[in-house]
Formats: C-alpha cells, sequence, structure tokens
C-alpha cells in the first residue's frame, strides 16, 4: 500500500524502535503492530512518500524461532553438565555472568546477547567423556586428563560447520574455554589475544562458579577463598584486563548467583 504520509498510518504516535538516516527502510510499531515502512522521499507538497508494510507475524514467528533455538542450546548445555552430577544452574549462571561482563567490556548489546546463548555450550563435549573419568571423585592420573582434555575439542566438533551464528560461537566457546592467557592451556596452546575474547570471558565466569559451588570432586569454597584462587590466576589462566572489569563489578555477579542460586 501507498501513503502519501507517514501519518497516514499513524506514526506520529508510534514507537520507531529502529531509525536510520536518510530515506531508507524503517522498522515502527503502531497499536501493537510492526510495520515494516520503505521511505521514498518528498512530495511537492512536503509530505514524506512510503510503502509500508504489516510485518508483525513475521517478526513474531522470528522470535519464536529465536526462542526455540536458545532453548534447545540452554538443555544441550544442561545435558554436560548433568553427565558430570553439576548443579543444573550452573549453565544458567554461566550465562547470565557472560552477557554481563561482554556488557562490561563494552560489547554491543546483541553480541552480548549470542554469548549469553552461546556460552552453556561451554562443556558439551563431556558427553564423550567416560563416566569412570567424568565422574571420579579424586585426582585423575596423567591419562586420564589426557582424555578428560579431549572434551574441549569433542565439543568444537559437534557445534562447528552449521554457518549459523550461535553454533559457531557456541564451538569456539568449547574449543577455546581451557586455553590460558599465559598460552599453557589446551588444546592448542593459545596465548593472550590469540584467544578468542568469547573464551576469556566464559573462562572467568565458568571457574567463579565452579569454585562458588560443590562439585563431585571439591567442597565449595567460600567468597574470600574462591577470589583467592582466582587472583592467583590472573596473567597465567585468565586475561588480566577482563579479571578487573570482573572484579571492580563483582557486587553485580553476586547479585546473579544469589538469584539463582541451588534449592533443595
Amino acid at each position: 500500500d501507498k501513503v502519501d504520509s507517514l501519518t497516514d498510518i499513524g506514526v506520529e504516535n508510534a514507537h520507531e524502535i529502529i531509525s536510520t538516516d536518510g530515506f531508507e527502510t524503517r522498522h515502527f510499531v503502531c497499536d501493537g503492530k510492526h510495520y515494516q515502512v520503505e521511505l521514498k522521499g518528498v512530495s511537492k507538497e512536503g509530505l514524506l512518500l512510503a510503502y509500508f508494510s504489516n510485518v508483525t507475524d513475521i517478526i513474531k514467528l522470528s522470535q519464536e524461532i529465536e526462542d526455540t533455538q536458545r532453548e534447545v542450546i540452554y538443555r544441550m548445555g544442561e545435558i554436560g553438565e548433568s553427565r558430570s552430577r553439576e548443579t543444573g544452574n550452573h549453565v544458567k549462571r554461566v550465562a547470565l555472568y557472560s552477557e554481563k561482563l561482554a556488557l562490561l567490556c563494552g560489547l554491543p548489546a546483541e553480541e552480548a546477547k549470542l554469548l549469553k546463548t552461546a556460552s552453556p555450550m561451554h562443556d558439551i563435549g563431556k558427553i564423550g567423556i567416560p563416566d569412570r573419568i567424568l565422574l571420579k571423585p579424586g585426582k585423575l592420573t596423567e591419562d586420564e586428563f589426557e582424555l578428560m582434555k579431549t572434551h574441549a575439542a569433542i565439543g568444537e566438533d559437534m557445534l562447528s560447520g552449521s554457518n549459523i551464528d550461535l553454533l559457531d560461537m557456541g564451538a569456539e566457546i568449547a574449543l577455546c574455554h581451557h586455553e590460558r592467557w599465559d598460552g599453557k592451556g589446551y588444546p592448542r596452546g593459545l596465548k593472550g589475544a590469540e584467544i578468542p575474547l568469547t573464551a576469556r570471558i566464559t573462562t572467568i565466569v565458568d571457574v567463579y562458579d565452579a569454585l562458588s559451588h560443590k562439585r563431585v570432586y571439591k567442597k565449595a569454597f567460600d567468597q574470600n577463598s574462591t577470589l583467592s584462587i582466582m587472583s592467583d590466576m590472573v596473567d597465567t589462566h585468565f586475561d588480566p584486563e577482563l579479571y578487573a572489569i570482573f572484579i571492580e563489578n563483582l557486587p553485580v555477579m553476586e547479585a546473579i548467583k544469589e538469584a539463582n542460586k541451588e534449592t533443595g
């Protein structure tokens, strides 16, 4: 449908949620409905010329697909954690920590949201680790630890090759979340900024949550003990600048932990 003025569809009362300069495509919400509006120019009377279409159903379907993807990926992350008898809220907390730290680091909101969805898959490769190793309460032997380390590559293999941004990021995190800032991590021995930022963020928050909660091989540490252990890992395991941002905003992380604590 062609209109001579945006006022013909009530745009003067609408909430513009995406705006661009010049005569381009814009997205408006009017009376609860979404409109894709293509601005064409100005008429001799000074009115904006535009074509518009109702894209409410398309946007609703897109949101449903996105929500489904997020739920499936979250469930996949839970599978990896449940195999090693970790708490159900671990992947949820890691997701929330990751998004918050990404925003604090200055990442765009859309990228931080993507990280929130992808980070729960960091240990999905544990599916391929035998129970005798994954559930062993004591220290692993050297051979057992070598086998345990393969979960990083297994996770990448499971998630890579889809050409979907979300799964590509998940594959990147799964592969690299055990890399270390000093280059002594695994599986590739990446060092410093060679390690993807997404993995550097996930590493910090994963360690924070793992230390703060009981695991099959350890008790939960209190906050002072957790921070003492983590401070010793700066410049070796952790990106020092990222860790400084994490510590500066520790109350925010504590609030996330408290809001998603274990029950029962």
